[in-house]
């Protein structure tokens, strides 16, 4: 581990404090570092999750859009104390160019040669300070308030609220200056939350689905140096857990990469290894890595090679390709409005028109299509993808009914506690709720079959072993239809968890199981509705200890961001991204996000949008 829990007793005998050059409070056994102090030269930036801040934006997840600052840190001085050699090398670790030579001059030549930079990252929050204490005979231990942990494979793993971390280490004289000689097992860098975002920044790393070949992402943390290479050799990595059975890698298990340089715009990525001669095979490759390396902004174009030569296929353009290039063409699909219900009246209407509705002087919106009345005792309204459907959940919480063609069409299914359902753009719906035997939690259903045909639109269960016992309060499938986002709490209605776990199909690609769960929003202690906004992000209404529920913006790479408190916030869905997020209140009124605001939409107890 690179640092633990701060749990050891600390030593006797701490002796008064001596005033410190700068103004920092020292004593031979414990030294109080500011976070300031520590890292000199910060660009300014929040990251993580402060409870005390109404908002508290997260780590960028589109990627650096110019070239960094570059960072030099200055080495250590002679005479120095061993306090000031860590504090140093905690702050040589923030240098931008990705060497961290001057970093390896604080430490012993022996632990220079083992220390890795790269291993895990602890974000400590720079609001608290950082406690060095003395044990003695060169023993010093290093204590903070983590905020996240970026793993060596850059994945963002936020941490409880006020959690403890530390390390212990060993300094030894050499030459009459004092260096460190020895680290915990696994120990990378220590950065303050205030510098995370001018050393890492967030990139999509893409697969390809099993049934469709579409690609998916996942989102991982990078710092921001080598970045060609650096997302080059993540394309080498094994498929994520979470998308196993989901998604695959065209990438040979035996491919390395070294260098990636770029010139002119153009990235060339050489991969060695035993590759596939069809051409199906070799697009694939040239799709991943393309997708992967082309969203840095000095890459407009990648070049694969494999052994210095092109990785051609039959058909390829000549020359290197752009991410158009490799992307399939999509056709273009009828924008399906959203309905809004008040009572037991459902109506279709753009959403323009409701905000012009809003305003003095202005029509109300014109409905486009009718729908059936649904009582008001039906709620948690769902909006197939063609519009033309219905889906909504009984009080009691132990029936599922559609409407289409203004008939009301009862989903087969036994189960209590039935979550909000959700639609994808297949036309799949999905619901979670308490079946027969702990295991059974998770239901899809073939919206596109007759509604009458009990058989055909039978809810089949889904199969997810991490929900056994747990209660789904909501799913919604990403836009992709290839990841499930799960809201779950434990039997009594604690323990709240946000999984995100791949969709496994069988041979007729209708959803079979889940693969593993990947938890996002960590620090949440309770949430409820969610939607996804982009293709590495949710909307979720959650809540921090005891606070009331608000919206969150979590990404499938781990950050939390909260929004703009919304007064008893119910649900929450959007109309294009996390810009038009709407959110819909007990008391009947609906708003839309305006900047860091929020503006009234219309007023009604449910606001359906149709997947896609």
């Amino acid at each position: 581990m690179t640092a633990r829990g701060a749990d050891r007793r600390p030593p006797p005998g701490v002796r008064s404090a001596d005033p410190a050059p700068g103004g920092l409070v020292t004593t031979r056994r414990a030294v109080l570092v500011g976070a300031a102090a520590v890292v000199a030269g910060a660009v300014a930036g929040c990251s993580g999750l402060a409870t005390s801040s109404p908002v508290q934006p997260g780590l960028d997840v589109n990627g650096a859009s110019t070239a960094p600052l570059q960072y030099v840190p200055p080495g250590p001085q002679p005479g120095a104390e061993p306090a000031d050699i860590i504090r140093g090398f905690l702050r040589a670790g923030t240098a931008s160019d990705g060497n961290y030579d001057v970093a390896r001059t604080f430490l012993t030549e022996a632990a220079a040669k083992t220390w890795v930079p790269d291993n895990d990252a602890v974000i400590y929050d720079k609001e608290t300070p950082l406690l060095l204490t003395d044990f003695g005979a060169g023993q010093w231990r290093l204590a903070a308030t983590q905020i996240a942990r970026i793993e060596t494979d850059g994945r963002y793993l936020p941490s409880v609220p006020g959690s403890p971390v530390a390390a212990e280490l060993t300094l030894t004289e050499v030459e009459g200056q004092w260096r460190i000689a020895s680290l915990p097992d696994g120990f990378g860098r220590w950065v303050s939350s205030s510098d995370t975002d001018r050393l890492f920044s967030a990139y999509r790393v893409f697969y390809l689905a099993v049934d469709s070949g579409a690609a998916v992402p996942d989102l991982r943390w990078f710092p921001q140096d080598h970045l060609p290479t650096r997302l080059a050799k993540a394309l080498l990595d094994d498929v994520p857990a979470y998308l196993v059975g989901t998604v695959r890698t065209a990438i040979p298990p035996d491919a390395t990469v070294e260098s990636v340089p770029t010139k002119a715009g153009v990235a060339t990525v050489d991969l060695t290894g035993t590759f596939s001669t069809t051409a199906s095979a070799r697009r694939a490759v040239w799709t991943q890595v393309v997708l992967t390396v082309a969203q840095l902004p000095e890459v407009s174009e990648v070049m694969v090679q494999s052994g210095g030569a092109t990785l051609d296929y039959a058909g390829k353009p000549t020359g290197p390709l752009t991410p158009a290039e490799v992307t399939p063409a999509t056709s273009e699909t009828a924008s399906v409005p959203p309905v809004l219900r008040k009572g037991s009246t459902v109506v279709q209407a753009n959403a323009r028109d409701l905000l012009d509705g809003e305003q003095p002087g202005r029509a109300s919106p014109q409905p486009r299509r009718t729908y059936p009345a649904i009582d008001p005792d039906w709620r948690w309204l769902a909006l197939g993808p063609r519009g033309d459907e219905l889906a909504a959940v009984a009080g009691d919480g132990r029936e599922l009914s559609r409407w289409r063609n203004n008939n009301q069409y009862e989903v087969p299914v036994s189960a209590a506690r039935i979550s909000r359902p959700a639609y994808d753009s297949r036309g799949v719906l999905w619901f979670g709720g308490v079946g027969v035997g702990a295991a059974q939690r998770l239901w899809a259903v073939d919206a596109t079959a007759n509604p009458a045909d009990a058989k055909a639109a039978r809810a089949r269960a889904v199969a997810a072993r991490w929900l056994t016992g747990r209660i789904v309060v909501a799913v919604v499938p990403a836009s992709d239809d290839e990841r499930l986002a799960v809201v779950s709490t434990d039997a009594k209605g604690h323990g709240t968890r946000v999984d995100i776990a791949g969709i496994v199909r069988g041979r007729d690609r209708f959803p079979t199981s889940l693969a593993a769960p990947l938890r996002v929003g960590t620090p949440l202690s309770g949430a409820g509705d969610i939607t996804w906004i982009d293709d590495t992000s949710v909307a979720v209404l959650g809540a921090v200890g005891s606070a009331a529920l608000r919206p969150y913006v979590l990404s499938v790479g781990g950050q939390l961001t909260g929004l703009s408190a919304v007064p008893r916030a119910t649900a929450v869905t959007t109309l294009s991204g996390q810009r038009d997020v709407v959110v819909t209140s007990t008391d009947n009124v609906i708003r839309i996000r305006a900047g860091n605001e929020w503006v009234v939409l219309a007023r009604g107890s449910d606001f359906a949008v149709a997947p896609g």
